[in-house]
């Protein structure tokens, strides 16, 4: 193919979303001017909102064929200008990996999936099966091919999804927020695999990504936005630790508008504080799970086998392990939305099987592993309100409630009448946590709660779990962020092939010291209950 220089041009670009129902318009690049030579790898981070996800669409056509909005100034990828060309053009050029797999997924089952963008460009049969298989190895899901697409993790799907546009082998990949919902071996996988088509096939690769540790060692360029302008652009060798960029908006409030969201009909943890080793041993269990075993309809193997354990309040518990591991499922036995094949789960003293799901939804607050999935109300303040108004408080009493949540989730800065799903992925994830908590329920479960938060929102949600736990709160994360699990956790439960693999306590002060032999959550020893 003949080289195009430069790969990428992006002149004076500014987009501007169309008008919310309160008459805001939400302009997320202003002026952007970037080119980007072939073969060059560059990193494109920035807080949440910044405006990273908007320029990625802007480089295959998306923006301005098939996302309402005004764009002005242009953009050239591979010599063609996307004013001037339909999105299906720039499919063998330009590859594109969406922050969720759920909006790329196609087809039914894992082979088609892989298959369907080499056979809408005419490769050979041959061809297509030799691909097929190299990437799966690459890509470690060799195990996934022939399985459906609905039978997988979220984590599975988008490990797929990345496969599928990098088994074309386009001449531009862009990647937003490729680490999210995958674990360790996956993102080494994947690093290895873009340096290798970098080097040897000369492939412009362009990611936009909040984790960018595993990225720094292969940048050419780190480009840093805020509020939709690049305010840094480091070239390769000067590629260090991410500067911090002060965004008031992203700045937790006064701890007197945060207390209130805290309280808990629980009785405190003891040990006092959220610095206390062991917090929540010898207190009674808030959740039970009695050799819980759960196969889902028509799967081969089970995802959870005989799994047994106690959970308690004052006690932030991380739930770790690989893709397809069962943590999902785990936690969807722990508020009812599963029910196991064998074994039982106990609320308190209780079977939640005996118990409805108004009754559940008043003791547990369960947030999925993405906020598209969890989210429907037209503004984000219904959305706040749905829960507690369900649970029957009152109006003025959901009114306080809101103003605290918004200010504990970073929110205070948005219109609250904006509709939340056309948030960037980091606000619409602050709104779905800001739901879950404002129903100020006992238990606070959180699946992948970090998916796009940048460094500072992470650092701000790991004390706000922490001051959960001190007002004596069951909190359960389940996360591939090793990071962040070690900020804020007391104890790490590792699920393997859906059974418990290890289950360790760890005193606070440790929380920051480096993983052991390659497990992010600080090695495999036993803890028992």
């Amino acid at each position: 193919m003949i080289k195009h220089d430069p790969a990428v041009l992006v002149r004076d670009l500014s987009f501007r979303y169309p008008a919310t129902l309160s008459g805001r318009n939400i302009t997320a690049l202003r002026h952007v001017s970037l080119t980007i030579r072939p073969g060059e790898f560059v990193v494109i981070t920035g807080p949440s909102g910044s405006g990273k996800s908007t320029l990625g669409r802007c480089l295959n056509g998306l923006i301005p064929h098939a996302t309402r909005g005004t764009m002005e100034g242009e953009v050239i990828v591979q010599g063609m200008n996307t004013r001037d060309v339909d999105v299906p053009a720039f499919a063998r050029h330009v590859g594109i990996v969406f922050q969720d797999p759920g909006y790329q997924l196609v087809t039914g089952d894992v082979e088609s999936e892989i298959a369907f963008g080499l056979e809408a460009l005419n490769f050979p049969e041959a061809e297509i099966g030799s691909r097929i298989d190299e990437i799966a190895g690459l890509m470690h899901i060799t195990p996934l091919l022939g399985r459906p697409t609905s039978e997988l993790s979220w984590g599975e799907r988008q490990r797929v999804a990345i496969a599928s546009v990098l088994a074309v082998r386009p001449s531009v990949i862009v990647m937003d927020e490729p680490f999210s919902g995958i674990d360790a071996s996956a993102v080494q996988a994947l690093t290895g695999f873009l340096l290798n088509m970098k080097t040897r096939a000369g492939t412009t690769i362009i990611v936009l990504e909040h984790r960018t540790a595993s990225l720094l060692p292969l940048a050419d360029r780190m480009v840093m936005m805020r509020d939709g302008e690049i305010v840094s652009d480091t070239p390769q060798g000067r590629c260090g630790p991410i500067p911090d960029i002060p965004d008031h908006r992203n700045s937790p409030d006064s701890t007197d508008q945060q207390s209130g969201i805290m309280g808990s009909s629980v009785a405190p943890c003891r040990g006092g504080n959220a610095g206390s080793s062991g917090t929540g041993r010898g207190l009674h269990p808030t959740l039970s799970l009695r050799e819980v075993t759960y196969r889902y309809p028509g799967a081969r193997t089970p995802a959870l086998i005989s799994i047994t354990l106690d959970l308690y309040p004052g006690e932030v518990t991380i739930i770790a392990g690989a893709n397809g591991s069962g943590k999902t499922t785990l936690l969807q036995h722990c508020n009812g939305l599963l029910t196991p094949d064998h074994g039982s789960v106990l609320l308190g003293s209780e079977p939640l099987a005996r118990k409805t799901v108004a009754e559940t939804a008043r003791t547990v607050g369960l947030l999925g592993q993405h906020a598209d999935y969890q989210i429907f109300e037209s503004t984000i303040s219904g959305e706040l309100a749905f829960g507690p108004r369900n649970l029957g408080r009152m109006d003025e009493e959901i009114e306080q409630v809101l103003k605290k949540t918004r200010c504990v989730c970073s929110l205070s800065h948005i219109d609250p009448s904006t509709p939340p799903l056309g948030l960037s992925g980091g606000e619409k994830q602050r709104v779905a946590v800001a739901g879950i908590l404002a129903m100020e329920t006992p238990v606070v479960i959180l699946d992948e709660p970090t998916f796009g938060l940048d460094p500072g929102l992470k650092h701000s949600f790991a004390e706000l779990f922490r001051r959960l736990c001190s007002a004596g709160k069951t909190v359960i994360v389940a996360t591939h962020d090793g990071e962040f699990g070690r900020a804020c956790g007391d104890r790490f439960i590792r699920i393997s092939a859906g059974r418990i693999e290890s289950d360790v306590r760890e005193a606070r002060g440790s929380c920051c010291l480096p993983p052991r032999d390659g497990d992010p959550f600080g090695g495999a020893r036993s803890d028992e209950s």
